[in-house]
């Protein structure tokens, strides 16, 4: 009986600590396709570092490029809504309205619980940011248009 539970753990033990080495091979097997009877191996690595590349390049593909670095500043408030998704929708809405006539302002929708605001622009001095204030109350853009101090994004 003993023989028997220790043969068992013995061939147990073996199996799963060569189980991980085996599947550690460099090239996976698709199953065989209709008309043929062997696996074919495929090279998955290329593929994989393929993905890697795109996934490590999507934030600094559009958009600027420039090192920016955090500071304290003044944005201009646009919109300002409730907690649902309404409100994002409407904040992101909103953002889209500003950049279509101030491309030049970066845009932000953020929740800062418990609302979700939408932020314009990274001005270093609020009479900076008043300027643009009168130029969006002129074009009728939005109701709520006001200087806010926050932490702001500015290119070296």
């Amino acid at each position: 009986m003993m023989r028997a539970k220790l043969l068992s753990f013995i061939l147990l033990t073996g199996y799963c600590c060569t189980t991980p080495l085996l599947a550690q091979t460099p090239h996976d097997t698709l199953p065989p396709r209709k008309g043929v009877g062997t696996a074919q191996p495929v090279d998955t690595t290329q593929h994989h570092h393929t993905v890697v590349r795109r996934v490590v390049r999507f934030p600094y593909t559009g958009g600027t490029t420039r090192a920016r670095y955090k500071a304290q500043g003044y944005r201009i408030q646009v919109y300002t809504g409730a907690n649902n998704r309404v409100s994002k929708q409407e904040a992101l809405q909103m953002k889209q309205k500003v950049q279509s006539h101030f491309p030049e302002l970066s845009a932000y929708v953020t929740f800062l619980s418990p609302r979700w605001v939408c932020r314009v622009g990274d001005f270093s001095s609020r009479e900076e940011a008043a300027d643009y204030v009168r130029q969006l109350r002129r074009k009728r853009i939005s109701a709520e248009v006001r200087v806010v101090s926050s932490t702001i994004l500015r290119a070296e």
